[in-house]
């Protein structure tokens, strides 16, 4: 065998032994990197899967959670508001109440003072009236005739301004009442 067959057969052998060491190293190389790919691919899998579950969460579970809670809230606002408008209804009504009881009380104040004016004036009378039948007969006229026309005056002159108090208060009684005195109806529940 000659030298160059030799190494033709020695290349051979090399070229031989390089291709299938390269062809091995090769397919290494072809299944790591398909392994990676893979690896790549159910981490993408996964990321790609629980996003698809908080898109699922979010768009099933909590939507119509806070919906609800959104409409819980918007009743409640609502009632509140509803609440607060009654409140400010009744407390107006109840104000005008106490002006109109204000103006009632200042208005039976002023009838009590005429009604006790009034029996001050009939105590008055009455000694006036009997004290004037004893001076009215003839004796007592000419021994206390001064002394009877002194009391009969003064009587009668506390007798005027009674009458002219009673006036007064009566003046006040009516513009008290004519001071636009309404009366306003209290429902049941408002008191």
């Amino acid at each position: 065998m000659t030298i160059v067959v030799i190494c033709t057969l020695v290349l051979n052998a090399v070229v031989t032994v390089l291709l299938v060491g390269y062809g091995l190293w090769f397919r290494n190389i072809v299944k790591q990197q398909l392994n990676a790919k893979d690896t790549t691919i159910e981490t993408l899998n996964a990321a790609i899967t629980s996003h698809q579950a908080e898109i699922s969460i979010l768009k099933g579970d909590r939507a119509p959670v806070i919906t609800a809670e959104y409409k819980i809230m918007r009743e409640h606002a609502d009632q509140m508001t509803a609440d607060k408008q009654a409140l400010d209804e009744q407390v107006k009504k109840l104000t005008e109440s106490q002006k109109e009881g204000a103006k009632m009380h200042q208005v039976e104040k002023v009838m009590s003072e005429i009604d006790g004016l009034r029996f001050a004036s009939e105590l008055l009378m009455n000694p006036f009236n009997r004290y004037t039948s004893e001076f009215m007969s003839p004796e007592a006229l000419g021994a206390h005739e001064t002394l009877l026309q002194n009391f009969m005056l003064d009587t009668m002159d506390v007798m005027t301004q009674i009458g002219l108090e009673m006036g007064s208060r009566n003046k006040d009684v009516k513009r008290v009442l004519d001071e636009k005195l309404t009366m306003i109806p209290i429902d049941d529940g408002d008191v």
